[in-house]
């Protein structure tokens, strides 16, 4: 049997790993990084959650990028793993021991009896240099070095890079995420310099439609708008700080209008927010419908739409209100028709999206429908 070894053999999971799986995937087109392995020829393997904690597997058969593994080695106790765990090729204490019994011989056998000599190789100084080596890029806190070692594992932290500028190390960034959709705060660690931000404002809400009139005619509301929006997005933060984040609500829609009365405008979408960093504006309110003119969609990005305008009401002729308008995060609110009945503009879905506006009912009697409500921002934040 042969312990097969390779350099910078890193992946990550490729689907989750139960504790009692005996196989696993990494990434497609990884598994080239690894040993190729003959009958009874195994490596060692050091799967690490995101937490930092982990578990030394020994891998028997390598077939494209699924791997076949023994669990739960060298004192290590088998444990689940989720899709995107580091899977990396370390060399560990025990393939030192069952590798390196001798040594001397093996450094011999590698470099030549004269290398040997000239560097003295003692067998308490290869086995210090081999603890080195199984040790080397992982380290816990404190412990870090303070030169550029390229990138390190730090326990309980993760993946860290050389920060030439603070000369430290920090997180790699953006390896983890939290997707706000109330407001909140975001104390980050002293191993967070950068985020990434995506997100959006609230929409705005429709406008309500003019009630029922007598001498024909429909005025529906205008749709809200779309708050702004942001992806990925790059933020300089200072580490310790703590932000506050505001998510935009969505803008409720506008009342319908009484018998013979207009609608009312809906209200404007809230601001998403990083105080002191990054704003994000909500949707424009739709218009309620009115006598005074076409109710205009609300402002955004985009806007919503206008409501139809017809002050005479022809045999099967019958306006549309404005559509909500549609965020990158969500759907605006569907128009109606104004015919025959009283009919409440659509809800926006998802985030960001504007809602549709009331219609006019056709029957007499009937109030106009209410415009639909805008939904709430959304912010992601990678560190």
């Amino acid at each position: 049997m042969t312990i097969k070894l390779a350099n910078n053999a890193v992946s990550r999971l490729a689907a989750a790993l139960g504790a009692s799986d005996t196989s696993l995937s990494v990434q497609p087109g990884d598994g080239a990084k690894f040993p190729a392995l003959s009958s009874g020829d195994t490596f060692p393997l050091t799967l690490v959650k995101a937490d930092g904690s982990l578990e030394i597997v020994t891998c028997t058969d390598v077939t494209t990028d699924v791997f076949t593994i023994t669990r739960g080695q060298e004192g290590t106790t088998p444990i689940a793993f989720s899709s995107g765990d580091r899977v990396e090729l370390r060399l560990t204490a025990g393939t030192m021991d069952a590798k390196f019994t001798d040594p001397i011989a093996d450094a011999a056998t590698a470099a030549g009896t004269a290398v040997t000599t000239a560097i003295n190789l003692t067998e308490t100084n290869a086995q210090e240099a081999l603890a080195r080596l199984a040790l080397h890029s992982r380290y816990d806190q404190g412990d870090e070095p303070t030169t550029d070692q390229g990138d390190i594992w730090i326990n309980g932290i993760g993946a860290c890079r050389w920060d030439s500028d603070d000369s430290r190390y920090y997180r790699i960034p953006f390896t983890q995420k939290i997707t706000f959709t109330s407001s909140d705060s975001l104390t980050l660690d002293a191993w967070t310099k950068y985020l990434r931000v995506s997100g959006c404002g609230a929409g705005g809400g429709g406008g309500g439609g003019a009630g029922y009139l007598s001498g024909g005619g429909f005025l529906p509301g205008g749709g809200g708008g779309a708050g702004k929006f942001t992806l990925n997005q790059i933020l300089d933060v200072t580490p310790g700080d703590t932000l506050s984040i505001n998510i935009g609500a969505g803008g409720p829609g506008g009342p319908g209008g009484s018998v013979g009365y207009s609608g009312s405008v809906g209200t404007d979408g809230g601001t998403t927010s990083i105080t002191g960093l990054l704003t994000l504006a909500g949707g424009g309110a739709g218009r309620g419908g009115s006598f005074a003119g076409i109710a205009l969609g609300g402002s955004g990005y985009p806007g919503g739409g206008q409501g139809g305008y017809q002050t005479t009401s022809p045999t099967g002729v019958y306006s549309m209100s404005g559509t909500g308008a549609s965020s990158v995060f969500g759907g605006g609110g569907m128009p109606v028709t104004c015919s025959p009945n009283k009919a409440d503009g659509g809800d926006a879905r998802g985030y960001g999206g504007g809602g549709g506006g009331g219609n006019t009912p056709g029957d007499s009697g009937q109030t106009g429908g209410n415009g639909g409500n805008g939904s709430n921002g959304i912010l992601i934040v990678e560190y």
